[in-house]
Order: C-alpha cells, then structure tokens, then sequence
C-alpha cells in the first residue's frame, strides 16, 4: 500500500552522477531527490546500497544533481538502465577535475559532501550546493509509476509565489 500511496504523489526526475575514484563515473536516474535547506544550499539524495552507483558517489566528495526537463525522457531511462553506456550519450558533460552533469537540464547542481549516514539499505547524502546551472523549461516528474509533465493551472508565472 505505501509503493501505491507514494506512486500518487509527483516527484522530481533527476540523475545523480559522480567521478568516484577508482569506481570511475557512475549516475543513475532517481526521484528520491530533495532540497535540504535555503539558507544554507543543499540537497538531499538518497541511493540504494545494493548499486555501483552506490559505491561510486559513497567514493567521491563532489556529485551533481541534474533534474531534467520533459524533452529529457530518453536521458532518464538510460540511467535507469543497468549496465547501459550512459557516458557516451548526448547531453552528458565531463569537466576536468568535477563530476559529470547534464547539458540542457532543467537545473544541474554540483554538490560537495555534507553529510552521510547509512539508514536501512539506502545512504542518505546532503550535499553543499557549489554550483547551480538554471533554464527555464517545464520539468519531467515521476507520477503514478511513469514519466509526465506538469500542467500549470491558474494565472501564476513561473517565477511567482
């Protein structure tokens, strides 16, 4: 009942990605992606233990959070993928001496490890936002067990609260 309770609720599409040493690059696509606090930037991410993704990012000290806009689908699905190439594909950027990011995503933040802890089988992760790279485009969600779009309703821009 909980997976069918939370299939109902939306939730950021994002991909996870880091240079973990001797783990090389990995990422993967996640919905478990949150913002931790405002005043002092940061993210919260949370990654299964039983991935190689899992290994790379517990490895590295900085990691990106890329949360995609709707035209990104196929992106999302090939992170999803294990064992896929994913480093290969359009849109996925290497700098020399960062972790890899997203071209073109909704917003992409670099992040350097806060704060860990192991709780059940996943690692909880806050990361220190270093680096927020923006555009403005609707973003791809998670809802009811499948990728959409979200529909603005009302008179509101994007930009006021």
């Amino acid at each position: 009942m909980f997976k069918d309770a939370m299939s109902q609720v939306p939730a950021a599409v994002a991909i996870v990605m880091a240079e973990g040493g001797e783990f090389g690059a990995a990422g993967f696509t996640a919905s478990s992606v949150c913002p931790f606090s405002a005043s002092v930037p940061s993210l919260l991410v949370c990654v299964d233990h039983g991935t190689r993704s899992h290994r790379a990012i517990r490895a590295a000290e900085r990691f990106t959070v890329n949360f995609l806009a709707e035209d990104q689908r196929d992106l999302a699905m090939l992170f999803a993928t294990r064992g896929a190439d994913k480093f290969d594909a359009p849109g996925v950027m290497r700098s020399a001496g960062g972790p890899p990011w997203v071209e073109g995503a909704l917003a992409s933040m670099t992040c350097v490890r806060h704060f860990d802890s192991d709780v059940e089988d996943h690692l909880i992760l806050v990361g220190l936002v270093t680096e927020v790279r923006c555009k403005g485009m609707n973003p791809l969600i998670w809802f009811d067990r499948d990728f959409a779009s979200p529909v603005r309703v009302g008179d509101h821009s994007p930009h006021e609260a």
